[in-house]
């Protein structure tokens, strides 16, 4: 009996020990499990903290906002073994989440197709993935997108092998700036771990995303001053109009990212809009297009004096363009200076127009400088044609004073004429400059208006005059001064009325000048006035030969006159031969 108990307690020893060694070798597999555990929590911990490392390295350095968002994508997929990322941003207007044409495939082949189709989605608040999330401000993880039946074009993503999905919003100040959604083959259960890390990531990227927005917009700026400054250097460099406003067009097409924009000028007279000039087009534009006022977007715009602005014409056809241009974004602006309508600028782009209140602000800034730029040049065109007028009016004014002079003495009837043009045609053989030769041209009309001083006993008197009367004639020349110097346009024509009597050799009068105290034009007249008095018929002699008198005239080079004008004069008078029209001139040949 003893031996019977002794093998049991030996047997429920066995067992006792063997339940002790069973509790053991579980306590070690349930501590292997929870190291096993800790060590994958502690190596995905590693893996989320290097992921947000590198993510948040990489966009520290993007340069853009575009930039920073593909880097997260990338990343993300390839840290995380995701198979495909994509970006939606909300739209400016708030109403709706548009592509940010942003994507990233581990296997371009396989997902290429899904990334097509991504970059055509639009989501409104709430609806698909990207919708909810949008509405949410939380992220979102499916298990299988199967069972989705809210999901966006499921049998699209089905067909492509996508099973699990996720996505999280990109907040700055509390509200949705983008989605990032992601999609796998692989059927995964929810990882909230995963998700927390995946939203910091985004949380960081917001910020990053904030800084960039700011450094973009201070670069936007900055680009926007340059912009503006190379305007106003092309409005104070050049009046040319057409020159201006290719610089002007240049901007705009650079700083708004449009494909095509022209200015269109408005005629106060037929109340229509013509294209000035245009650039980007495919077709040249047509100037006798006219819009008429409160005609289409841009009638309406300088009706209204505001600017209007379509994001997406829709197929509609704007007046004047060519339907092929296939422009789907628009903005016109009208061009006000100092309170009237100049113009309109029109810009274009060939897919939407995003628009918003800085970019408007900008855009009325360059509808100001267009219509500084057009109003300089009206302003500049109506002062040359106010300056040509009054210019034609002084000289109709000078001419009726030389045929007034001419008609008051019957006997040199027409000699003012005769040396004003011989005298222009010696002029432009003395190389005078062009500037010059219009105050010769005036000079030469009213050389002998000091005579208007003369009395007409003296200046008709039929025999020679005596010492008296020759002494009052002699003072014709001061007397034109006096009565000229006091006309600030004449002043430069003064030479020839003031010096036409003077001599080379210093005999003549008023002042008894010599040589080249004379001025050149004065010495040039004298010429031509004794030539035309020796050739003219007088009561008291006849008229001298055409080579009597060039004889003559040779002969008193270096004594009467200048010897070098002398020598044009002879030259000149040969070439154009002694039979030239001197008979219907009233000389004879």
């Amino acid at each position: 009996m003893s031996e019977l108990r002794g093998q049991d307690d030996l047997q429920g020893e066995i067992v006792r020990l063997q339940r002790r060694l069973e509790r053991e070798r579980q306590a070690r597999l349930e501590a292997e499990a929870i190291a096993e555990r800790g060590l994958r929590e502690l190596y995905d911990r590693h893996q989320a903290v290097r992921l947000l490392h590198d993510v948040a390295v990489s966009v520290n350095a993007a340069p853009s906002v575009v930039a920073a968002l593909r880097t997260t994508l990338s990343e993300t997929c390839r840290q995380a073994g995701w198979h495909t990322g994509h970006a939606y941003l909300v739209h400016p207007e708030g109403k709706k989440l548009v592509s940010g044409r942003v994507g990233h495939a581990s296997d371009p082949v396989l997902f290429n197709d899904f990334l097509t189709v991504s970059q055509e989605m639009e989501f409104s608040l709430g609806a698909g993935l990207p919708g909810r999330v949008w509405e949410r401000k939380a992220p979102e993880w499916i298990e299988d997108i199967e069972q989705d039946f809210g999901f966006f074009r499921r049998d699209v993503a089905l067909g492509l092998g996508l099973r699990c999905g996720f996505a999280v919003p990109v907040l700055i100040d509390g509200e949705t700036f983008a989605v990032l959604e992601f999609f796998t083959s692989d059927p995964r259960p929810q990882d909230d771990h995963f998700l927390d890390i995946v939203a910091q990531l985004a949380l960081t990227l917001g910020r990053m995303v904030e800084r960039l927005r700011g450094e973009e917009k201070d670069k936007r700026h900055v680009a926007r001053l340059h912009s503006l400054h190379a305007i106003d250097l092309a409005i104070t460099s050049s009046l040319d109009l057409q020159l201006t406003l290719g610089v002007f067009l240049d901007q705009v097409l650079s700083l708004l990212n449009v494909q095509a924009a022209e200015v269109l000028l408005y005629n106060p007279h037929t109340h229509g809009l013509h294209p000035a000039i245009g650039k980007g087009f495919r077709t040249p534009r047509s100037t006798a297009t006219e819009i008429r006022l409160g005609q289409g977007h841009a009638g309406a715009a300088a009706l209204r004096r505001r600017i209007v602005h379509v994001a997406d014409l829709g197929g509609a056809s704007v007046p004047g363009v060519p339907d092929d241009e296939a422009f789907a974004g628009y903005l016109a602006a009208p061009l006000v200076s100092k309170g009237h309508v100049k113009g309109v600028l029109q810009v274009f782009r060939r897919g939407p127009m995003p628009c918003d209140a800085d970019l408007l602000e900008f855009v009325e800034a360059l509808a100001r400088q267009a219509a500084i730029a057009v109003d300089n040049s009206t302003l500049f065109e109506s002062l040359q044609r106010s300056n040509i007028e009054l210019s034609l009016a002084y000289d109709a004014t000078i001419e009726g004073w030389s045929r007034a002079l001419d008609l008051r003495d019957k006997e040199t009837e027409g000699h003012t004429r005769r040396v004003t043009d011989l005298t222009m045609r010696l002029a432009r053989t003395m190389d005078l400059p062009e500037a010059d030769l219009v105050h010769v041209r005036r000079g030469a009309l009213l050389h002998d208006i000091g005579k208007m001083g003369i009395p007409d006993r003296i200046l008709h008197k039929e025999g020679p005059l005596d010492d008296e009367e020759w002494a009052i004639m002699r003072t014709h020349p001061s007397l034109a001064f006096e009565m000229l110097r006091a006309v600030d346009f004449l002043r430069p024509a003064l030479d020839i009325p003031h010096a036409h009597h003077e001599k080379w050799d210093g005999t003549g009068y008023p002042r008894g000048l010599t040589a080249e105290q004379i001025p050149l034009a004065a010495r040039i007249f004298a010429v031509v006035d004794v030539w035309d008095a020796l050739r003219s018929d007088r009561p008291y002699k006849k008229g001298w030969s055409f080579d009597k008198a060039l004889d003559h005239i040779a002969a008193q080079g270096g004594r009467h006159f200048d010897p070098v004008v002398v020598e044009r004069f002879v030259a000149m008078m040969r070439a154009e031969g002694s039979t030239r029209s001197w008979a219907g001139l009233g000389l004879a040949a």
